[in-house]
């Protein structure tokens, strides 16, 4: 047996993993890969995210996503210029249904996705496997955060 199978105690038979992982700080919500294009398709999402920074007020239908750790630079208030020190992070990357990887570094999106497993449950438990979710802001006391919206 290997080290990541699943063992029913009551049956004694392997059992498949649940969809998702939680890999120490690494939320991995994405479909599993049936196979290697599956995986070469959620690899290339992953290693090359487009940025969601310019997809506010827009939808997408999202079918996984990823949040793991990660760091940003501090950048002087006055200067704009970076202080050499970095901030940790939430990375978090959203795949749609075209197979296309969404990055970003906001809190809010990290909690919304963390707010739609509660709710909804893990990604293959959702209508078709599949979730639409706009991408809006709200205002905060420091300005304003990015957050999902889900469109029902």
């Amino acid at each position: 047996m290997a080290s990541n199978e699943l063992v029913n105690k009551e049956t004694g038979e392997i059992e498949e993993p649940v969809q998702g992982n939680i890999y120490g700080d690494h939320l991995n919500m994405f479909p599993k890969a049936k196979d290697n294009k599956a995986k070469a398709e959620q690899f290339n999402a992953l290693n090359a995210a487009n940025s969601l920074n310019d997809f506010e007020g827009d939808t997408m239908t999202i079918v996984g996503f990823v949040v793991m750790p990660g760091s940003r630079a501090i950048r002087d208030a006055i200067t704009g210029n970076d202080t050499g020190q970095y901030a940790p992070t939430d990375d978090t990357i959203l795949l749609d249904d075209q197979g296309k990887g969404w990055f970003t570094q906001s809190h809010g999106i990290a909690k919304s996705v963390h707010m739609i497993l509660a709710a909804y449950g893990q990604p293959d438990t959702w209508p078709d496997g599949r979730l639409t979710v706009k991408v809006a802001s709200t205002k905060t006391r420091a300005g304003s955060m990015k957050l999902l919206q889900v469109v029902g």
